[in-house]
């Protein structure tokens, strides 16, 4: 037999696995020489390194697929080389749970916890509005004790997957309050097809604007892949505004972060956080068919 002088894709190769979390699996199989296997790889040379997009023997590239694992296996008749395989993954980033700018990736989640607070008024009209009359319990100077009271704040927790980051757009609206509708503006899908409807859900928050009633509080950025981003955001939501933490003034009104008499808060346009992760695109197609 003449000798092995370079790889040899094998009739079982381009095995493709699927799951339905959308984690994709491709895999090249070669009989190769060992100095193909544990020689150099890369641009130049016969097989890919960690990392490189999946190009097939006619030239098809997927850069949906990595490579992510290479497997040697020898057996004991193996004398010039043994069976070496490429497997390619898409790192479930490629199909429906994080694949980037997609809105597939985009999950939401809630909380709500019960804040202390001070106050120098009773309850008013409205559960947590201390616009009441003053507590009547005086100290010895004739002052108003205060007393501590527990109110909910309800927190917004947004995750996305997005191929870049502009850092601008975050960082510049930390801090800051929603100038426009918020939570029903920024989920509304109104085409696309089945699968990537119902990644909407069916939440309802309010009706009408909730404007001036959400603050973006906390931005976080991740690298998890290969142009691929996971984007954390927190907003919490206040439909009551705080006055003054002084415990003579402690007041609170109507109107979320900001009213009509008081602007404790800058406000800006939320939308171009969400607007990378609006696209009702599908995902790519697979490689095609082997000839």
């Amino acid at each position: 037999m003449a000798s092995l002088t370079t790889a040899i894709e094998l009739a079982d190769s381009w095995k493709w696995i699927v799951t339905a979390d959308g984690d994709e699996e491709f895999t090249l199989i070669f009989y190769a020489p060992w100095d193909e296997i544990y020689g150099p790889r890369g641009p130049g040379y016969r097989f890919a390194e960690l990392g490189d997009i999946l190009v097939t023997g006619d030239g098809t590239e997927d850069d949906r697929l990595r490579l992510t694992r290479i497997v040697a296996d020898p057996g004991p008749s193996d004398k010039e080389g043994c069976r070496y395989e490429q497997i390619y993954t898409s790192a479930n980033k490629s199909l429906k749970g994080k694949v980037p700018d997609l809105r597939t990736s985009w999950r939401a989640s809630f909380s709500t916890i019960m804040e202390a607070r001070e106050v120098a008024n009773q309850i008013g009209s409205t559960v947590g509005d201390y616009t009441g009359t003053a507590l009547t319990d005086t100290d010895a100077n004739g002052d108003i004790i205060t007393k501590t009271v527990y109110v909910p704040r309800t927190t917004y927790n947004l995750s996305f997957s997005a191929s870049e980051l502009n850092l601008e757009t975050f960082t510049t609206r930390v801090g800051k309050v929603n100038s426009d509708s918020f939570f029903v503006a920024h989920r509304a899908i109104s085409s696309g097809d089945q699968r990537i409807r119902d990644a909407e859900g069916n939440i309802l928050f309010q009706t009408g604007s909730d404007a001036n009633q959400w603050l973006f509080a906390n931005f976080n950025a991740t690298e998890v892949g290969i142009q691929n981003y996971e984007v954390y955001c927190e907003f919490w939501y206040s439909p009551l505004k705080l006055v003054s933490e002084d415990a003579s003034k402690l007041a609170t009104v109507y109107g979320g972060w900001n009213t009509s008499s008081i602007s404790s808060y800058l406000t800006t346009d939320f939308k171009p956080i969400t607007d990378t992760v609006k696209s009702l695109a599908r995902p790519d197609a697979t490689i095609p068919g082997r000839s």
